[in-house]
């Protein structure tokens, strides 16, 4: 049931941006519109195998949605900044797992992705913010672990 559910919001959230992206860049860049259909149509058959249990959650997938995620703030780089909090959502999917380890490397990941990112979009995502983002990133899985052993203990 879990898997079913991060799978809808995984697909709502790539539709979410696609629905911001569309009237700001509709005749623009054919690149936006490629990212746009390859990440509903990616998170609409994951959501199809998930549906039949044939696919479980798991790094990898994170790890391909934080990809997709990086690939969006390339694309989009006059409004990268706007964005950037999508790094977040597969660590947050992971500490939904209760697998910490794995939403500490993904947050880990993320941090260096957008730092790379601030270097090629100097104009737009500028390094301040990235390197901001680091103790929140940080702090995201720590906070959750700690709330996770206190309710189990309680």
């Amino acid at each position: 049931m879990e898997n079913l559910v991060i799978s809808r919001l995984r697909i709502l959230t790539f539709l979410f941006i696609a629905v911001y992206l569309l009237p700001n860049s509709f005749f623009d860049d054919l690149r936006i519109w490629l990212l746009i259909l390859f990440a509903l149509l990616y998170s609409s058959i994951v959501y199809y195998f998930v549906a039949r249990e044939k696919l479980q959650e798991n790094l990898t997938l994170s790890i391909i949605d934080l990809l997709i995620v990086f690939f969006y703030l390339f694309l989009i780089n006059q409004m990268a900044t706007k964005f950037v909090f999508l790094i977040y959502l597969p660590a947050i999917k992971e500490i939904l797992y209760r697998r910490i380890k794995n939403a500490y490397i993904i947050s880990f990941m993320g941090n260096l992705g957008v730092i790379v990112l601030s270097f090629i979009l100097k104009e737009n995502l500028p390094l301040e913010i990235s390197l901001s983002l680091i103790p929140i990133s940080f702090l995201i899985p720590y906070f959750s672990s700690s709330y996770i052993k206190e309710m189990e203990g309680s």
